[in-house]
Protein backbone atom coordinates (compact mmCIF):
# COMPACT_ATOMS: atom_id res chain seq x y z
CA UNK A 1 0.00 0.00 0.00
CA UNK A 2 1.33 3.45 -0.90
CA UNK A 3 0.92 6.73 0.97
CA UNK A 4 -0.04 10.03 -0.65
CA UNK A 5 3.58 10.61 -1.76
CA UNK A 6 3.93 7.21 -3.44
CA UNK A 7 6.03 5.64 -0.66
CA UNK A 8 5.33 2.24 0.77
CA UNK A 9 3.58 2.64 4.12
CA UNK A 10 5.47 -0.37 5.46
CA UNK A 11 8.78 1.38 4.71
CA UNK A 12 7.83 4.12 7.18
CA UNK A 13 6.90 1.73 9.98
CA UNK A 14 9.70 -0.24 11.66
CA UNK A 15 9.08 -3.89 12.31
CA UNK A 16 8.19 -4.78 15.83
CA UNK A 17 8.09 -8.23 17.30
CA UNK A 18 6.02 -9.36 20.28
CA UNK A 19 9.05 -11.10 21.76
CA UNK A 20 12.63 -10.29 22.57
CA UNK A 21 15.50 -12.32 21.19
CA UNK A 22 19.17 -11.93 20.49
CA UNK A 23 21.33 -13.55 17.84
CA UNK A 24 24.77 -15.09 17.82
CA UNK A 25 26.03 -14.62 14.27
CA UNK A 26 28.80 -17.14 13.65
CA UNK A 27 31.32 -17.38 10.85
CA UNK A 28 34.08 -19.90 10.65
CA UNK A 29 36.73 -21.21 8.33
CA UNK A 30 37.66 -24.89 8.28
CA UNK A 31 40.35 -27.14 6.83
CA UNK A 32 37.72 -28.56 4.45
CA UNK A 33 34.01 -29.23 4.08
CA UNK A 34 33.57 -32.39 6.14
CA UNK A 35 32.58 -31.81 9.79
CA UNK A 36 33.61 -35.42 10.48
CA UNK A 37 37.18 -35.07 9.15
CA UNK A 38 38.04 -31.37 8.99
CA UNK A 39 38.73 -28.87 11.72
CA UNK A 40 38.01 -25.24 12.54
CA UNK A 41 40.76 -22.75 11.57
CA UNK A 42 39.11 -19.47 12.48
CA UNK A 43 35.89 -18.49 14.22
CA UNK A 44 34.09 -15.21 14.75
CA UNK A 45 30.98 -14.62 16.86
CA UNK A 46 28.96 -11.40 16.99
CA UNK A 47 26.16 -11.16 19.52
CA UNK A 48 23.31 -8.93 18.34
CA UNK A 49 20.47 -7.47 20.38
CA UNK A 50 16.84 -7.81 19.27
CA UNK A 51 17.09 -4.47 17.45
CA UNK A 52 20.26 -5.54 15.59
CA UNK A 53 22.84 -3.62 17.61
CA UNK A 54 26.17 -5.37 18.14
CA UNK A 55 26.47 -6.35 21.79
CA UNK A 56 29.81 -8.14 21.65
CA UNK A 57 32.27 -9.36 19.00
CA UNK A 58 34.94 -12.02 19.34
CA UNK A 59 37.21 -13.87 16.91
CA UNK A 60 40.31 -16.02 16.91
CA UNK A 61 42.44 -18.21 14.74
CA UNK A 62 42.37 -21.88 15.79
CA UNK A 63 45.30 -24.29 15.54
CA UNK A 64 43.80 -27.31 13.72
CA UNK A 65 46.89 -29.40 14.53
CA UNK A 66 47.12 -30.30 10.85
CA UNK A 67 47.59 -28.70 7.44
CA UNK A 68 45.20 -25.75 7.04
CA UNK A 69 43.85 -27.12 3.78
CA UNK A 70 42.74 -24.99 0.82
CA UNK A 71 44.40 -21.64 1.57
CA UNK A 72 43.01 -20.27 -1.72
CA UNK A 73 39.52 -20.67 -0.22
CA UNK A 74 39.94 -19.33 3.31
CA UNK A 75 43.25 -17.41 3.28
CA UNK A 76 44.53 -18.96 6.54
CA UNK A 77 48.14 -20.05 6.01
CA UNK A 78 50.18 -22.30 8.28
CA UNK A 79 52.44 -19.30 8.96
CA UNK A 80 49.54 -17.50 10.71
CA UNK A 81 48.77 -20.38 13.09
CA UNK A 82 51.72 -20.61 15.53
CA UNK A 83 50.50 -19.49 18.94
CA UNK A 84 46.81 -19.89 18.05
CA UNK A 85 44.76 -21.84 20.60
CA UNK A 86 43.42 -25.31 19.85
CA UNK A 87 39.64 -25.63 19.56
CA UNK A 88 39.48 -27.52 22.84
CA UNK A 89 41.12 -24.51 24.53
CA UNK A 90 38.37 -22.07 23.42
CA UNK A 91 35.33 -24.38 23.15
CA UNK A 92 33.86 -23.24 26.47
CA UNK A 93 34.24 -19.58 25.49
CA UNK A 94 32.53 -20.24 22.14
CA UNK A 95 29.74 -22.12 23.90
CA UNK A 96 29.21 -19.18 26.29
CA UNK A 97 28.99 -16.74 23.37
CA UNK A 98 26.40 -18.87 21.56
CA UNK A 99 24.34 -20.07 24.55
CA UNK A 100 20.95 -18.39 24.92
CA UNK A 101 21.09 -16.80 21.46
CA UNK A 102 19.50 -17.67 18.14
CA UNK A 103 22.29 -19.32 16.10
CA UNK A 104 22.69 -17.51 12.77
CA UNK A 105 25.20 -18.57 10.11
CA UNK A 106 25.58 -19.07 6.39
CA UNK A 107 25.36 -22.84 5.87
CA UNK A 108 24.16 -22.97 9.48
CA UNK A 109 23.86 -26.76 9.68
CA UNK A 110 27.49 -27.33 8.74
CA UNK A 111 28.69 -24.42 10.86
CA UNK A 112 26.70 -25.69 13.87
CA UNK A 113 28.28 -29.13 13.52
CA UNK A 114 31.72 -27.52 13.39
CA UNK A 115 31.20 -24.86 16.07
CA UNK A 116 29.14 -26.73 18.66
CA UNK A 117 31.50 -28.09 21.34
CA UNK A 118 29.84 -31.51 21.49
CA UNK A 119 30.25 -31.95 17.73
CA UNK A 120 33.54 -30.19 17.08
CA UNK A 121 35.75 -30.80 20.07
CA UNK A 122 38.27 -33.36 18.86
CA UNK A 123 41.39 -33.00 20.95
CA UNK A 124 43.25 -35.82 19.25
CA UNK A 125 46.01 -34.81 16.82
CA UNK A 126 45.07 -35.62 13.32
Amino acid sequence: MLDSQGRSKSARTPLSFPFSYSDAVVNLETTGLSPDNDRVLQIAVAQLTADGAIEQQWSTLIDPERDPGPVHTHGVTAARLPGAPRYVDVADQIHQLIRGHVFVAHTAGRQWQSAHPAAACDASPG
